[in-house]
């Protein structure tokens, strides 16, 4: 999003991203399946139209280890799945709920198209074991700003709360904003 913010003109002077989901429609439709997509593309409008004939919203969770329950947003069997595991992402403080009608707006966003937009120095901060690493691949060969990539390893969420992953990836992110906006 923080892309799309710079591409259109926000005024910021240096940009990072650390284990970014950087997707697009045809990403959505592989990773959600066609018939899937096009369920919780339905399921939106239907939200979308609900909310605006009584403004109800319409939630389902947002995580889940339930993956019988279609509409939730992310769906994981592992019981220690980060956004199900009471030790990591459900925590007392995160509420659990996903609203439908949002799902329209995520599955035909396009991450990627930001990229050539981006005019202030740039770092990547990802590896082969997180999120889309492809689609990252993809979005940094776009930029053509003054840019840097940090390829590191390491799982996606493990950057989320991993003490010695995310000290790493914070001295990355300092030191390109003390490079970049001193």
């Amino acid at each position: 999003y923080m892309a799309h913010a710079i591409a259109n003109g926000a005024p910021l002077d240096a940009f990072v991203t650390v284990a970014a989901w950087l997707h697009d429609v045809e990403t959505a439709r592989t990773i959600y399946t066609p018939e899937r997509y096009d369920r919780l593309l339905t399921a939106s409008q239907q939200a979308q139209a609900y909310f605006e004939a009584d403004g109800t919203i319409q939630y389902t969770l947002a995580a889940t280890n339930n993956e019988a329950i279609d509409l939730a947003a992310m769906r994981w069997a592992d019981p220690a799945f980060y956004y199900t595991n009471p030790e990591r992402g459900a925590i007392a403080e995160y509420d659990n709920r996903f609203p439908i009608m949002a799902w329209e707006e995520w599955l035909t966003f396009d991450a990627l198209t930001a990229a050539d937009g981006i005019d202030v120095p740039y770092l990547m901060v990802h590896g082969d074991q997180m999120a889309l690493p492809d689609n990252a691949q993809a979005f940094y060969a776009e930029v053509e700003a003054t840019k840097s990539l940090a390829w590191v390893e390491g799982l996606q969420m493990d950057y989320y709360d991993q003490p010695e992953l995310v000290s790493n990836a914070t001295d990355l992110v300092a030191d390109h904003f003390d490079n970049f906006l001193r």
